[in-house]
């Protein structure tokens, strides 16, 4: 049985711990799949892991909190920090970690910091800022919480027991008089720090390894040491592997794949949606195309055409495998398009080829519905060859669990759609890749 293991957030799409993950994996030889979840909330998160079976979970901004309140056990951590980026499910129960402190240390050690008996300026006071000062903190560093919003940045620091200020340059000038250690743990691109406070001998993490922040623009012109913006990611990621298998991380592999330069799949202009019969492929890729201005096309229809006749006469007439065939071409045919929205065939990933085609031409959006849900939608839908079956809502299981492991591989994103309208779910995908009518 494959294991499925996955990230949740909004924005998702952005996340390197998938390919981090699978090759972590691929070196130790377990037979498991990580994929990302595009989710609103943490019942979301909940729900679809007890629905498809997965076994574990990284959580990113902004349902860290959320699922700290969710989990069923707590580590210590969590209960500290009141934030949980992993999440282990087991014999019917949920298991929540904060694997951050260790991502934080981790990275600084890597640069060649020294935290024992030094000074640390912690910008922030979110779930990233509280992991970071409480690692330090643990490792003997003296802290200060900075934030922009003073308030917040004492809350912090009493429920830590370090120092705070807020950011005007008369409180940085003083907070960072001394410091060795820089961490940024804020969203913002914008300066949090003027650059002649910063000093060569600092040592600087930013938490947000998305794109180079200003903080750490700002040190490389000083000559500070700049910790690699991926290693924190790679440290919380080998904690987290390790409670995910009970097994030792593979550090290198798992290095390498973080900080390998893999294709931005959010810049493309072809969209793909696979996922199960009744999952809205369809519905939801007419929206999506209608309300981005990109075209609309569905590989069934295509192969229908060419046929001149109807699937579930290619199916009687000529079986399965000449349909499968006819479906690749179809596939080749319709991303030669330079933008559309494409809705595939429920089973068209079942052929590896076209799932690295998938890969490598579009943005794959899974679109996840239970084998009950699904059914439900497509009950007056007689034209289904593979549910021509007595038992046809154990057929349709049966088939969905066997293809589970071939869409997580297969999707750059998955979309749980129960309880949202197509709509919600086109305007998802649109706000996640950053489109929208011309």
């Amino acid at each position: 049985m494959t294991k499925l293991f996955a990230s949740a957030g909004n924005p998702i799409a952005h996340s390197l711990s998938p390919q981090m993950h699978n090759a972590g994996f691929g070196e130790i030889g377990i037979d498991a799949v990580y994929f990302r979840m595009l989710a609103q909330n943490a019942q979301e998160i909940f729900s679809t892991a007890r629905e498809i079976g997965i076994a574990g979970m990284s959580i990113t901004s902004p349902l860290k909190q959320e699922t700290a309140d969710a989990v069923d056990e707590k580590s210590d951590e969590v209960r500290l920090l009141h934030a949980c980026n992993t999440v282990v499910f087991e014999n019917g129960k949920s298991f929540g970690y904060n694997t951050d402190p260790e991502g934080a240390v981790g990275a600084l050690l890597d640069a060649g910091a020294q935290l024992k008996g030094k000074k640390a300026v912690v910008f922030g006071a979110g779930g990233a800022a509280k992991a970071a000062i409480h690692a330090l903190m643990k490792e003997g560093a003296s802290v200060v919480c900075a934030n922009r919003t003073l308030s917040k940045a004492q809350e912090a620091a009493k429920s830590l027991g370090c120092n705070a200020c807020s950011t005007s340059v008369e409180d940085l000038k003083t907070a960072l008089e001394g410091a060795e250690i820089v961490v940024s743990c804020v969203s913002t691109h914008e300066r949090v720090a003027p650059k002649e406070l910063l000093k060569k001998e600092m040592v600087v993490l930013d938490a947000n390894y998305s794109a180079e922040s200003t903080i750490v623009a700002d040190a490389k012109e000083v000559g500070c040491r700049i910790a690699h913006p991926h290693s924190w990611l790679l440290h919380q990621g080998t904690v987290a592997f390790e409670k995910f298998t009970g097994k030792a991380a593979p550090l290198e592999a798992m290095r390498s794949a973080a900080l390998a330069n893999c294709p931005d799949a959010r810049q493309r202009r072809k969209i793909a949606l696979i996922g199960f019969m009744g999952s809205g492929k369809s519905t939801v890729g007419k929206i999506l195309a209608h309300e981005s201005g990109l075209g609309f096309v569905e590989t069934d229809a295509i192969v229908a055409a060419d046929a001149g006749k109807s699937i579930p006469e290619i199916f009687a007439q000529e079986g399965e495998g000449k349909f499968r065939e006819m479906e690749i071409a179809a596939l080749k045919m319709a991303v030669k398009k330079e933008s559309c929205a494409l809705s595939c065939g429920g089973g068209i990933v079942l052929k590896e080829e076209n799932a690295q085609l998938l890969q490598k031409e579009c943005f794959v959006v899974w679109l996840f519905a239970s084998a009950k849900e699904a059914m439900e939608r497509i009950k007056e839908d007689k034209g289904r060859p593979l549910l021509n079956h007595p038992d046809r809502a154990g057929a349709a299981k049966r088939i969905l669990d066997a293809r589970l492991p071939i869409y997580a591989r297969t999707c750059h994103v998955m979309i749980n759609t129960e309880g949202k309208t197509p709509q919600e779910i086109a305007r998802m995908i649109m706000k996640e890749i950053g489109i929208g009518k011309k």
